[in-house]
């Protein structure tokens, strides 16, 4: 007999409860959920249901959960896309829209060690994506072969990446774009299904040091597009079949991508249960998700919106998880749109934070995300952007503010 405590919401005020699970039932604490956010428009504060998880029945999970980097810190930074054959530095700036963006191999070395300097280590997520057909990493390739504008390191990939980690001091999580198993949008000169080509991709990202030293997680890019891609939901056999073919390969953790609300003029889906949580289930191989934030109104508070019902079916649905990740999202994706406001006047939410948000209201937006992680950890950006630079935070004057929300935070 186990007894858990939760929280309950009554007469406006949240009061601590116990429960106790009955004699033979399988309990856990980790599906007590706080999740509370105050409702668009209004100063009106909304509980999310809370409840113990107490079962009959016993997950069983062929996955092998490793732990995470040790901390909670993650920064997004892009750097690398590898697709079509070419490897792509796309850090340098000349695609940028962000005033003053753009870095060289080595500067970008420097500010990872800038922010090291101030909040310890930290983890990297998408610093490296592949993407469609051959997206090989080459591990030896020197600068002179490396497209787009200011990779000036004096030496191959791999050492590259290895200075990178070791000036970031956790983990270098990859981007595994899923596009390419399904034939899927993202790559329009190839489309038929071929998922031989995705697993090589992945397989490839080990060649480098850095990546096969550190914990092997890797995001998904597009798994709730592949789950169900084509109207043809896949099958527990065929989840289990791609996550122990990764896990072959020697990949030890997973965080996929869940994008796709229930209602795209709302963003969020609409309530939290788990019956909600629809687009990609993993059948207990996940250790993390991501989930996107693709909401931005700037006549609003806080001006950035996270999918909080989602997130709570998320983690209702996937009692397991170690946490969900929320990041500003990349892709241009506007039909998520939920407002006639900046999230439909940009081609993707991270330029609509970067240029749609007054410089008051985007830090305003940071700090309210770094403070109100209760239910979700932030990824905090600090060069983001989709095949460019959509923003930088040392150039927009937002890094002290990031780098101080992330030692008070997390």
């Amino acid at each position: 007999m186990l007894v858990v405590g939760y929280f309950a919401y009554q007469n406006g005020w949240f009061t601590t409860h116990a429960q106790t699970c009955p004699s033979g039932t399988n309990c856990s604490t980790t599906t007590m959920i706080s999740t509370v956010t105050g409702c668009v428009g209004t100063d009106t504060i909304v509980a999310r249901p809370i409840l113990p998880y107490c079962s009959t029945t016993t997950l069983t999970t062929t996955s092998t959960h490793t732990s995470s980097s040790g901390n909670n810190k993650y920064i997004e930074i892009k750097a690398f896309d590898i697709r079509n054959g070419q490897t792509e530095y796309i850090a340098g700036g000349q695609y940028g829209i962000a005033s003053g963006s753009g870095y060289t191999a080595t500067s970008l070395l420097a500010l990872i060690q800038q922010i090291h300097a101030a909040i310890g280590n930290f983890n990297l997520i998408r610093f490296i994506r592949v993407e469609c057909e051959n997206a090989q990493v080459n591990p030896n390739m020197m600068a002179s072969s490396v497209y787009g504008t200011g990779y000036n390191w004096n030496g191959n990939l791999d050492s590259y990446f290895t200075a990178i980690q070791k000036a970031a001091g956790g983990n270098i999580i990859p981007d595994l774009d899923l596009d390419v198993y399904d034939g899927a949008n993202d790559c329009p000169n190839y489309p038929n299904p071929d998922p031989s080509t995705f697993f090589s991709n992945a397989n490839s990202l080990l060649s480098l040091s850095a990546i096969a030293s550190g914990n092997r997680y890797a995001m998904l890019e597009a798994y709730d597009v592949w789950y169900t891609w084509g109207g043809q939901t896949k099958t527990q056999s065929q989840v289990s079949n791609f996550f122990q073919t990764l896990q072959a390969q020697g990949w030890k953790g997973f965080i996929p991508q869940d994008n796709v609300p229930e209602n795209y003029q709302q963003g969020d889906v609409s309530k939290c249960a788990s019956s909600v949580f629809k687009n990609g289930p993993d059948y207990g191989y996940a250790n993390y998700y991501r989930s996107g934030i693709f909401q931005i109104n700037n006549t609003i508070s806080p001006y950035v919106f996270v999918n909080t019902n989602l997130i709570c079916s998320i983690k209702t649905a996937e009692p397991y998880l170690s946490g969900v990740l929320a990041g500003i999202e990349t892709q241009p994706q506007s039909e998520f749109a939920s407002t006639p406001y900046c999230d439909q006047q940009f081609t993707s939410a991270m330029a609509a934070f970067d240029q749609c948000l007054s410089d008051g209201q985007r830090q305003f937006a940071l700090t309210y995300l770094a403070t109100h992680q209760s239910n979700y950890i932030f990824i905090y950006p600090v060069v983001g952007g989709e095949f460019k630079i959509l923003y930088d935070a040392k150039a927009e004057g937002d890094l002290s503010l990031i780098e101080s929300l992330m030692v008070n935070n997390n």
